[in-house]
């Protein structure tokens, strides 16, 4: 099947390899929101968000809030112009994101590694778009994942029959994805692998 959906920052882990992998300093602190830079630098009347998972990049602090499951990056500078904040901040997230889909892919080659089957990640990171493919075996199976620069994912999954690319993607898409759209391709109709037994109960 195929799928495709927009990234989200779904796992908290994950993402905290992301940027460490990036040298953005992740660390969980708790983050105040203050009205002034004048009351941030003297700590004054500040409101509590909570503990946060932050990080700091090319003078840019990152800080992530937490919605409907999803992690939100939010960035801010005390020394830079909005502007430029804006614009590196973009740079960064655009970043973070190719590395979290790269750790998530990664992530789920160990598992795939760890339950006895051989497993190896390709990165493409010069693509366009970026592209991480999961290789299963040696016989095609197949987890293509590319990553377009709006943040859109795209899965193709080929070479493994009936449900069990539902069962591959569904574990990627936990770290990835709140919704996700699917085409079916004919190899969803083939039960080879699974086994699948269907049992129909009679109600009189």
């Amino acid at each position: 099947h195929c799928s495709k959906f927009d990234l989200k920052f779904m796992d908290k882990r994950v993402l905290f390899t992301a940027m460490r992998n990036l040298d953005m300093k992740p660390e969980n602190q708790v983050w105040e929101n203050y009205k002034s830079h004048l009351g941030k630098m003297l700590h004054f009347n500040g409101e509590v968000i909570g503990r946060l998972l932050t990080g700091y990049c090319d003078e840019i602090n990152i800080f992530f809030t937490e919605e409907e499951g999803a992690y939100i990056p939010n960035v801010e500078s005390s020394s830079l112009r909005p502007e430029e904040v804006e614009e590196r901040g973009l740079t960064i997230i655009e970043r973070l994101r190719k590395e979290y889909v790269k750790c998530s892919v990664e992530k789920l080659c160990q598992s795939i590694v760890a339950s006895g089957q051989s497993a190896a990640v390709i990165c493409e990171l010069s693509a366009k778009p970026v592209t991480f493919t999961l290789e299963i075996g040696g016989s095609g199976k197949k987890l293509v994942v590319s990553l377009d620069d709006n943040g859109a994912v795209m899965e193709e999954v080929t070479g493994i029959a009936g449900r069990s690319c539902v069962d591959l993607t569904s574990v990627l898409e936990m770290m990835t994805a709140k919704t996700t759209n699917r085409n079916w391709t004919f190899e969803y109709d083939e039960l080879v692998e699974d086994q699948v037994i269907q049992v129909l109960t009679l109600r009189r």
